[in-house]
């Protein structure tokens, strides 16, 4: 058995301000005697299986295993199948695989390959879409099984060619053989405040994409609730960190990415209510922070929880820009004798269900007959300009307010956090075909003014 080694690619320091095994439907062929005997030699695109995983000084390794399964996934007569295909040899970084194939197996026809067997969907000929839904972030697993044994998948695509009654695989050249590429990413997370001094202890982590899709929810096992180490897709651009300790939330996100088939050692720093979002779309500690860091900061966060905005993906949290859209009071319509939203919210215990604040502003800025002042001030704050990473700028709905005011402690607390200086502010719910919901903070009430009156807009986003 060769040991081979994945070396550190690169430490990427998150620091901002800082399944089913073989269970689906599938075609599995029995091993028959009239089958078609496969042999072929299949390479990795690094030289290395991480199929057992021992960290030390900077880097994975890693060993193949005799016997292992790799998933040979192919049509036969018609049916997608998947077959079992076993490493019997192992030499520089190559492997030697053997089955037998179902008879229905047609020369020059595709096949994919993935390793091991058990990520392998057999109808979809892709890597089970659950496969790294849930993790429990030790190096070792808590059954004894690996993070690589579970996670390191690697796949590759080639040609059946089949001669003489036996069959092979190349790359679409005879004579070739399929090299697999690894489809996930490994980190070592440690988890710290936003200054990188103080350890977090996590209950649970989940982590999004650019797409704000769920790629993975980490309950930690004993002793990993501060590192902990995960298991993340390559095609991940926007990592979203959400994480809390039972008691406080807290929140990052990396943009840009180009993450590779590595291992990543990275201090992950954690924002929470009352830091700042910056132009960069990275979260700082505070303003000056940020300034530091050569950017500046656009928003407070002031709420996190994933019902900040129910309309969208973006619903990790609020952030508060940091100053009113306009020295002015605005309207928050320029007429009071219709409905302008589909919703209108009669009493205060409904309003503040309304969590819909970007789809509000969203209506009421293509309103075809009125113009809605308060809402079209909110959306074009900054210039339009938002950070990389969340909604556009928007008017806060009555919920929305009332998540911010709760998660601050208290009307005075957010009042003072993010310089509210006592004013009346709109909101985006609507109450009657004549008023709209806005909240003062010389006291913490809710009132309806009429339409037309001038009140303070504040701009909000959602991440």
């Amino acid at each position: 058995m060769k040991t081979m080694k994945l070396y550190l690619m690169a430490a990427l320091a998150l620091t901002f301000a800082a399944c089913s095994n073989d269970d689906n439907d599938f075609a599995q062929q029995p091993l028959q005697a009239e089958g078609i005997p496969f042999t072929a030699t299949i390479s990795i695109d690094n030289g290395a299986t991480m199929r057992a995983l021992n960290e030390s000084s900077g880097k994975i390794e890693a060993t193949w295993k005799d016997g292992e399964e790799v998933a040979l996934i192919y049509n036969a007569g018609g049916t997608p199948t998947k077959t079992p295909a076993t490493v019997t040899k192992q030499t520089d970084g190559s492997a030697i695989i053997s089955a037998t194939l179902a008879s229905g197996a047609t020369d020059g026809s595709d096949v994919t390959i993935i390793y091991p067997s058990t990520a392998a969907d057999g109808t979809t000929g892709n890597v089970i879409s659950t496969l790294l839904a849930a993790q429990d972030g030790t190096l070792t697993g808590t059954g004894g099984t690996s993070i690589a044994e579970k996670y390191d998948v690697r796949k590759g695509t080639g040609k059946l060619s089949i001669t003489g009654g036996k069959a092979t695989v190349n790359n679409g050249t005879p004579g070739t053989s399929v090299s697999l590429t690894n489809q996930n990413a490994i980190f070592k997370l440690t988890l710290k405040d936003i200054d990188g001094t103080n350890d977090v202890s996590a209950t649970s982590v989940k982590i999004y994409d650019q797409t704000n899709a769920l790629l993975t929810t980490v309950t930690p096992a004993t002793g990993y609730d501060k590192v902990m180490y995960v298991a993340l897709p390559t095609t991940a651009t926007t990592l979203k960190f959400s994480v809390t300790n039972g008691t406080t939330n807290y929140f990052n996100m990396a943009s840009g990415l180009s993450l590779g088939a590595n291992y990543y050692p990275s201090t992950l720093k954690l924002a929470t209510v009352g830091n700042v979002i910056a132009a960069n779309g990275k979260c700082y500690k505070d303003a000056s922070a940020a300034t530091t860091a050569s950017t500046s900061a656009v928003a407070m966060i002031a709420y996190l929880g994933n019902d900040a905005e129910t309309s969208t993906t973006y619903n990790h949290g609020l952030a508060l820009a940091l100053e009113d859209v306009s020295s002015s009071t605005i309207t928050w319509c320029s007429q009071s004798t219709e409905t302008c939203l589909t919703t209108q919210y009669n009493n205060t215990s409904d309003a503040k269900a309304d969590m819909a604040g970007l789809a509000n502003t969203n209506a009421l800025v293509i309103h075809a007959s009125h113009t809605h002042n308060a809402a079209k001030e909110a959306r074009n704050y900054n210039g339009g300009t938002h950070p990389t990473g969340t909604s556009t700028w928007f008017l806060p709905s009555a919920g929305q307010w009332d998540k911010m005011v709760t998660a601050a402690g208290g009307y005075v607390n957010l009042n003072i956090k993010a310089s509210l200086n006592n004013r009346n502010y709109w909101s985006s719910s609507e109450c009657t075909k004549s008023q709209a919901w806005d909240l003062t903070f010389t006291n913490g009430s809710w009132g309806y003014g009429n339409k037309r009156t001038d009140w303070r807009v504040r701009a909000c986003l959602a991440f």
